[in-house]
């Protein structure tokens, strides 16, 4: 095993743990990406858009970059690194921030994105806090300018074929939550795998490495 192969493993768990407590339920279900396959994420929508109606972004590398740079904070940083993200907006506002670090419970290993009943309303109960301003729609519509929504809610999932069956997951809790409430919304997926095959590549080329906690 080459070093380039040791860093990336080891560079995950970093940022996986320094924005959660439970390592184990973060990687259930976690499979490295060593080349970034876009007959995977076709599927994936296809698969998400038989539960409700959305729409799909890959973010390249340039893309995911910045978006990881709109809050540097140390209280925000390490929670837009988490793989999987669930971001609901009430117009530009964020209102309700989910990571896929608390989608369970703890020392369980199932993915339970509505466990402690996140998912009873909408917006979702965050499980996160929801930094003031710093991550507007209007923000992630500067990073990705084909992000158009056309209702008062958009929820953008943020997800990676690298842990499938979590992403999977957070669309089918989200469209339980919006079919249950009768709610409309603008659901746009947002996938990173380019940028997690760029890290498994270069482990170093990242602001994980650039950006003072």
């Amino acid at each position: 095993m080459t070093k380039k192969t040791c860093l990336f493993p080891l560079l995950l768990a970093t940022l996986l743990l320094s924005g959660c407590n439970s390592l184990v339920g973060m990687i259930v279900g976690y499979r490295e990406l060593t080349q970034f396959n876009e007959e995977e994420c076709t599927s994936f929508l296809k698969e998400s858009q038989q539960v409700l109606s959305c729409s799909q972004i890959i973010s390249t590398v340039d893309q995911t970059n910045a978006r990881l740079n709109l809050d540097t904070t140390e209280a925000v940083f390490h929670d837009l690194y988490q793989p999987v993200q669930v971001l609901c907006f009430d117009g530009d506002s964020l209102v309700s921030w989910l990571v896929q670090c608390y989608a369970t419970k703890p020392g369980s290993l199932k993915v339970d994105w509505n466990h402690d009943g996140r998912f009873n309303t909408f917006p979702p109960h965050a499980s996160v806090p929801v930094p003031f301003g710093h991550l507007s729609l209007t923000r992630h519509q500067a990073i990705y300018p084909t992000l158009q929504p056309t209702t008062r809610y958009t929820v953008l999932v943020i997800y990676t074929n690298m842990m499938r069956r979590v992403s999977q997951r957070a669309v089918e809790t989200v469209a339980q939550c919006l079919h249950g409430h009768e709610t409309e919304a603008n659901v746009i997926l947002i996938n990173t795998d380019p940028w997690w095959v760029h890290l498994h590549n270069y482990p170093d080329d990242t602001p994980f490495h650039h950006t003072k906690n």
